[in-house]
């Protein structure tokens, strides 16, 4: 099968170098690393470290996949009947203006699809925003990540952490800085 391909790319050194150990043919080939999300302009948020109880509004961008994202997010949003959250449905290609615009204290990573968070998380670690991940991606994503909060998988569980979580400005500033000193 390589032989019949002209070049290959791959996500990481670490998994340059093992398909070149084990598949010899792959030397003889052109073969890139392109790590993802780095090669956009990384853009910056203005919400930097805050008061985060003090916001009038819980924002979170919240990136879209499929139907069921959506519809999560709408469960949320029925739950929050002092209006205490927005949520800003983006896909990930549009991310960078969503964060921009609108300076979120939180993104949001709803999917149930376990196969979307490793690419996608370490595209979100460049915004220094926090994390919000359902919880049936603990395979994945484990719980001491900084930077990530995890959430209960039903929609009331998730508002209520989502509430608690800004009430917290210390933890919420060590997530902050913990995304800052992971590197991808």
């Amino acid at each position: 099968m390589f032989s019949f391909c002209d070049e290959f790319i791959t996500s990481s050194n670490y998994a340059y170098k093992i398909y070149r150990q084990v598949y010899n043919i792959l030397n003889n080939k052109p073969f890139k690393v392109v790590e993802p999300g780095f090669n956009k302009v990384l853009c910056t948020s203005s919400s930097g470290m805050f008061d985060i109880r003090c916001a009038n509004k819980i924002k979170i961008a919240a990136i879209i996949y499929n139907n069921f994202d959506m519809q999560f997010i709408h469960e949320i949003e029925k739950c929050d009947v002092n209006n205490k959250v927005e949520i800003y449905p983006t896909s990930l290609d549009n991310l960078d203006v969503t964060v921009n615009l609108n300076n979120p204290h939180f993104i949001g990573l709803f999917s149930q699809i376990p196969v979307v968070y490793p690419y996608t998380i370490s595209r979100l670690f460049k915004y220094s925003i926090p994390l919000l991940c359902l919880d049936g991606i603990n395979s994945i994503v484990p719980k001491s990540l900084g930077g990530c909060f995890i959430l209960p998988s039903d929609a009331k569980g998730a508002y209520i952490r989502i509430c608690k979580i800004s009430e917290n400005k210390i933890r919420y500033n060590v997530a902050q800085n913990e995304i800052a000193n992971i590197r991808i």
